[in-house]
């Protein structure tokens, strides 16, 4: 644990992603092309669509393009969102961007992160961490690594609250086993909706500014983990 949030070995929730630079995260393609997106700038007809959601520098914009429209993010995207000054939409959890890593002792690892605007600047933060065991291990080696993640998260909660993270072991799940860590539920959901509706997203400061309606399949609740599947400790059914 950190400043109250679960962790996993390099990462925890609510961290700013500008802070996990020397992750060696894996590279975002596009999943139909296998291009690199940090090689496809936003396309003008992109940028036209992104053009009332994302506020900052040209360039910046331009390079994280590509990265939102998919919902994803990498370590050209970390170097890039500095230059975002103003998210104006809601953010709800099909918005969170999403990047990859694999850890140390060989998991893959999937942290999604979403914009904390209760700062000066503009700042993305940890609001998910799902660490799958996958390979080809024994029944043994799934229950002893999964005592050991219950184990190093005694006393969290299986579902995060308004106050408090959340998360588990998911012992049998069409994903595999894998740990799941989740922010406080809405901890940045709400504030981003204020934010979305900030006199930075209308460019005068005097002026009143109009309500931003959220993005399309944005939602104000959490889903339950994995799809309404439990939270279990290995071997249970």
């Amino acid at each position: 644990m950190r400043d109250g949030m679960p962790c996993v070995a390099e990462v925890c929730i609510g961290e700013d992603v500008r802070e996990l630079d020397e992750i060696s995260w894996e590279i975002a393609k596009n999943p139909t092309t296998g291009i690199p997106l940090a090689e496809s700038p936003g396309s003008d007809d992109v940028l036209d669509r992104l053009d009332n959601v994302l506020e900052g520098a040209d360039d910046s914009v331009r390079i994280i393009a590509p990265y939102w429209n998919l919902h994803r993010f990498d370590r050209v995207a970390i170097a890039a969102l500095p230059g975002i000054s103003a998210l104006c939409v809601n953010v709800g959890v099909n918005e969170r961007l999403i990047g990859s890593y694999v850890s140390d002792r060989g998991f893959l690892t999937e942290v999604s992160i979403e914009p904390d605007p209760e700062t000066p600047d503009l700042r993305f933060v940890v609001t998910s961490i799902v660490q799958y065991v996958g390979g080809s291990r024994s029944p043994e080696e799934l229950t002893a690594i999964g005592r050991e993640f219950l184990e190093r998260h005694d006393g969290l909660s299986r579902f995060a609250t308004a106050q408090s993270p959340g998360g588990g072991w998911v012992a049998r799940s069409p994903k595999g086993p894998h740990l799941q860590l989740l922010a406080p539920f809405g901890a940045y959901l709400h504030r981003t909706r204020e934010h979305a509706n900030s006199a930075r997203c209308h460019g005068d400061a005097d002026s009143e500014a109009e309500a931003v309606p959220a993005l399309p399949h944005a939602s104000d609740e959490e889903p339950d983990l994995e799809d309404r599947v439990g939270i279990q400790g290995p071997g249970n059914n």
